[in-house]
Parts: structure tokens; C-alpha cells; sequence
């Protein structure tokens, strides 16, 4: 029986053949373990089932993983010893002896098509640099791509500056003032801690710039470089050629700067429950600003002992213009009890000089926008959870990667990847979404 195993499953919209009977092809194919990996059928709740390669259960093609279901899925079955697994601790089914269960992580990229190999390294490329030593010489050995070409830098940078200018409108509508958002301020068990409230702001950042390739890593476009402050503050930066910085993570130990190029200014129309974003791929698709990052302001401010508070400060076309979220006293009435409602106090005035916390200089595109969060310990979360939760941070290895051959799926042994640049582990087994971790894997250990 084999060793458990820790996978990674990124899956693409593009392919017509179903994920699991593609993988377990090529899983059989270089004599690795007979598992199986389909998309459930159910298209109100996808989620990756690992089933027994003799299980006679069809392996529908794939659609968009619009939510993950609720209900467990199907434990994975022992399976028959194998070339690669002679000799390694056996893994005996739920019930019979504790054991470890393999973990599934889990991606839908984008639909853009994607190249199913790693180029091979070339002399003075690499798309992830550290000034610090932040990989470990003991690390198992990580991918380095190609360098970005011109031509890949030259249509992301076009790219970006469309957006700008799809999503521009008049400065001037937008007046001081306060936004109440109406929605209540009240701790919710899902959103606790810090994980659930960086989740969605990096998710806004990373869609909004495409951080993410459709291969589920780092945008080929770019390069990710890791360092250290003067005053021990980490920094990520991710830049599109020389002279031309996309965005910059400032981690500290009780704040997180997360500043952001080629972003023009949201209206406070966004501020809206329910508003829906032209530029998004359709009601299912993930991304954009809407309700998300209200639902991580409300998560910050309803727990008291992380003391949060957080900004967002816009500049563009000489103007600047501030968000505060904070909470405001709504007293009882009738049968209503007193509460917090979260508000959004916007302020606009002439921009005389960059907000303090700009990393960047001045972009290109002269638009910026500058994400200020305090909270007790979200330095060390963002190291210790988001980093590893969130595949644009990661380098996957080469050597244990699978991946089909026209689409962005690919599964790889997760216990056997590098430790995540900045965050000295492994990236995190689970299901992942769109390059994100939503849950703990799906099978019984």
C-alpha cells in the first residue's frame, strides 16, 4: 500500500477531458499510485472526490467551481502496491487503523490556455528572487522558469492600462462624507482570526492585477522578489521588468501595507450591498471588489483583541482619496437592539504628496491604491497562513509536478514541494480554489 501522500489538483475550464480520467492516465503511466481525481457532478457544490482507480464512478467533464460543498467526500480507498510505493508504510481505510489520510489541494485558474511543462532553467533567469536568504539550502529544489519576455511584459502592462481606463470615470462625483454600508458589525464563527479577512483582500489585489498565470503560479509576465527592511519589516514585490513595480507587501508585526499600481479609484458605489462589477467574468466568478471586502472590514472590527482598524487610500490624476472603515453606534429601538454598523468614511482632496506608506515611487500609470491594515499578530499571520495558502507565493518543483496537457490542472505530491519563499514551510494541504485555500482536505484520515 502506498505512503500517504499530499496532492495538489489545479483544474481549468478549457479541457474537454475530464480531470480524473486524464491524471489517472499519467499517474499509471510513470507507475505512480492509482488514484483518482474527478470533479463531482453536482455543479451547485463541485468538489474533487479521490476514489480508487477501480471504483466504477464516471469522471464528468469540468465546469467552474463556483462553491465548495458542505458534505464530505468519499475517503480514498487502499490501493494496490505499486513500483513507487514498495516498502512504504501502508494506509489502512477509516475504521480499521489510524493513519494518515493524503491531503488534496485543489485550483481553478483562469481560461487562458496554459504551457503544461516547466522550461527548462536558464542562466541568470528566475521569476522569484530572495535578498535575504529566505529559502532554506535544505528546501527541495523549487522551479525556475524562464525569464518574462518582452512580448509578455509589453501585453500584461497593456492590459493593466485598459483596466485603468475601463474603470475610470470622473473624480470630481466623488464628494467627503459618510457611507454607511448597512451592514451590521457582529462576530461570525466562519471569519475568525486573520486568515478569512486576508483571504479576501488578497484575493482583490491578485485578480485585479493578475498576479496568477492560468497555470495556477505566478503570472509568467512577472517577477516576485523577497527582502528584508532596515527596520526588520518583510517585503514582496512584484514587478513587470525593470523600472516597472506592479505591487508591494509590507509585513510588519502588527500591520500589513498592500500597495497596488495601474488600480484607479473605487467609486462609493462599490460600497453597496449586492453591487454588481461589469468587468467580472459573470455573478459566479470570483474577483473584483464587491461584498468580499466589506465582509473582511466587519470580520476585522468584530473582534475586539485584534484592535484592527483599517484604510484604503486612492491616487490618481492629482486627486487623493481615503477609506476609513470604522464602526458607528446604532441605539436600540422597539424591539432592535443597540449595535455597530459598518461605515465608511471617504475624504477627497488634492494630492500634495504619496501616501507614507508607498513603496513603489511613482507607477506608470500614476494610478495607485494603498491598503493599510493594523491588527495584533497579522504579521505572522500573513507568513504563517496566507503566504502558504495563496499559490501566487509558491515555487513549485518540477520533479513532482503532473500536469495535463492542454489545461491548468495539475496534482503534485504538496509534503515534497519547497518551503514558500517568506514563510518557511510548505504550502498548505487543502482544497484550493482559483489559487486560494477554501478547506481542509476532503478525505478521512
Amino acid at each position: 500500500m502506498p505512503e500517504p501522500i499530499s496532492l495538489i489538483l489545479s483544474d481549468s475550464d478549457e479541457a474537454e477531458e475530464a480531470v480524473g480520467s486524464s491524471l489517472a492516465r499519467r499517474l499509471k503511466a510513470r507507475g505512480a499510485c492509482s488514484a483518482l481525481g474527478s470533479l463531482s457532478a453536482d455543479a451547485e457544490a463541485e468538489v474533487v472526490n479521490l476514489t480508487d482507480s477501480e471504483d466504477e464512478c464516471p469522471a464528468p467533464t469540468r465546469k467552474r467551481l463556483r462553491k465548495v460543498g458542505d458534505e464530505p467526500s468519499k475517503p480514498l480507498a487502499a490501493q494496490k502496491p505499486t513500483q513507487c510505493n514498495k516498502g512504504k508504510r501502508p494506509v489502512q481505510k477509516k475504521g480499521k487503523e489510524d493513519g494518515a489520510a493524503p491531503s488534496l489541494l485543489m485550483d481553478t485558474p483562469s481560461d487562458a490556455p496554459v504551457r503544461a511543462a516547466v522550461p527548462p532553467k536558464q542562466p541568470g533567469s528566475g521569476r522569484i528572487t530572495s535578498k535575504d536568504a529566505l529559502l532554506p539550502k535544505d528546501a527541495p529544489e523549487a522551479a525556475t522558469r524562464a525569464a518574462p519576455t518582452k512580448q509578455q511584459q509589453q501585453t500584461y502592462l497593456a492590459t493593466r492600462r485598459a483596466g485603468v481606463k475601463a474603470r475610470r470615470f470622473n473624480l470630481s462625483s466623488v464628494t467627503s462624507g459618510t457611507v454607511s454600508t448597512a451592514r451590521t458589525i457582529k462576530p461570525m464563527t466562519a471569519w475568525s482570526g486573520l486568515w478569512p479577512a486576508l483571504r479576501e483582500l488578497m484575493q482583490n489585489t491578485i485578480d485585479h492585477l493578475q498576479l496568477l498565470g492560468p497555470d495556477g503560479q505566478l503570472n509568467a509576465a512577472l517577477d516576485m522578489e523577497h527582502s528584508t527592511g532596515p527596520a526588520g519589516e518583510r517585503m514582496v514585490r512584484f514587478s513587470c521588468g525593470r523600472g516597472t513595480d506592479v505591487c508591494a507587501i509590507k509585513i510588519e508585526c502588527d500591520e500589513l501595507v498592500i500597495e497596488q499600481a495601474f488600480t484607479f479609484p473605487l467609486h462609493h458605489r462599490a460600497l453597496d450591498t449586492g453591487v454588481s462589477d461589469r468587468t467580472k467574468g459573470g455573478e459566479s466568478t470570483a474577483g473584483g471588489f464587491g461584498d468580499g471586502f466589506k465582509t473582511a472590514a466587519i470580520s476585522l472590527l468584530a473582534q475586539p483583541s485584534l484592535a484592527a482598524s483599517l484604510a484604503w487610500h486612492f491616487e490618481a490624476e492629482e486627486t487623493a482619496i481615503t477609506w476609513d472603515f470604522v464602526g458607528a453606534h446604532r441605539p436600540a429601538v422597539g424591539t432592535y437592539r443597540a449595535s455597530q454598523v459598518l461605515e465608511v468614511r471617504v475624504k477627497s482632496e488634492r494630492l500634495e504628496t504619496p501616501h507614507p506608506g508607498c513603496q513603489l515611487g511613482t507607477p506608470p500609470s500614476a494610478h495607485r491604491m494603498v491598503q493599510v491594515v493594523h491588527a495584533k499578530g497579522i504579521g505572522a499571520a500573513f507568513t504563517n497562513e496566507a503566504m502558504a495558502r495563496l499559490q501566487v507565493f509558491w515555487q513549485l518543483s518540477p520533479t513532482n509536478l503532473l500536469s495535463t496537457r492542454n489545461g491548468g490542472s495539475f496534482v503534485a505530491d504538496a509534503a515534497s514541494q519547497p518551503n514558500v519563499a517568506g514563510a518557511q514551510r510548505q504550502p498548505e494541504p487543502g482544497l484550493y480554489v482559483r489559487g486560494i485555500w477554501v478547506r481542509k482536505p476532503m478525505i478521512d484520515g
